[in-house]
């Protein structure tokens, strides 16, 4: 069975009610009882009906939490919770379900187009092995933290974020694997900041808000895009 996937962590701006949010928008978009939702977190204790709690670990920080996602079994499609979908989503469903074990799927970033982000990302079999090699490296004490955007400094290589670690440890696997694009998958994936601000396309299947401003402080309510399930 696939698993939707979603992360919260406690002491940010996203709360319970945002994991529900996307819970519904998933289920108006791919109806079906072939998937289940999950969520990673460090609150389990959550009252999120309809969502599966899974408990965070390690404590990493920030949007490193993510790295987490990967002892996940099985077949993933994660979404940040700062993502809107607003059309059928089942083709990036069927892709995710048909990856191999040497492809993963992450989204094409909007504004670096040879680099690739971790707003969307799709895994089929076991991926435990990119969570114990950050947890390993972690160990070695050989990068740290910086205070605003916890950078990671490894060795001579500088992550800005999860998105640039994953993708190189990725490349560097031996054999490497494949990263398959989101958006060659569904057609419609746009950014909010990028694509948006005359107006949502008409073929928008997914917007992505990656940042400042947070989905309800542009739309308040959300019920004007998304009536809730």
């Amino acid at each position: 069975m696939l698993t939707i996937a979603s992360v919260l962590k406690s002491g940010g701006d996203y709360r319970p009610e945002h994991v529900l949010r996307l819970r519904d928008m998933v289920a108006r978009h791919m109806p079906g009882a072939d998937w289940r939702f999950a969520c990673l977190t460090d609150r389990p204790a959550y009252d999120l009906p309809g969502v599966i709690c899974w408990s965070m670990l390690h404590d990493l920080p920030g949007w490193w939490s993510k790295i987490e996602l990967f002892g996940m079994p099985g077949s993933v499609l994660y979404f940040d919770l700062d993502t809107i979908v607003l059309d059928d989503i089942t083709p990036l469903a069927d892709r995710v379900r048909s990856l191999g074990i040497y492809e993963f799927m992450m989204l094409r970033r909007f504004h670096r187009g040879d680099r690739f982000a971790s707003g969307v990302m799709g895994w089929s079999g076991s991926f435990s092995w990119l969570l114990e090699a950050f947890l390993r490296e972690k160990r070695s004490g050989g990068f740290r933290y910086m205070p605003k955007g916890f950078y990671v400094f490894e060795a001579r290589n500088t992550f800005y974020g999860d998105q640039s670690w994953i993708a190189q440890h990725l490349r560097d696997a031996i054999p490497p694997v494949r990263v398959c694009v989101a958006q060659d998958a569904l057609p419609g994936i746009y950014s909010w900041k990028r694509h948006c601000q005359r107006g949502i396309p008409d073929d928008a299947s997914i917007i992505c808000f990656h940042g400042k401003p947070r989905p309800w402080e542009v739309f308040p309510y959300m019920d004007n895009v998304l009536p809730v399930v």
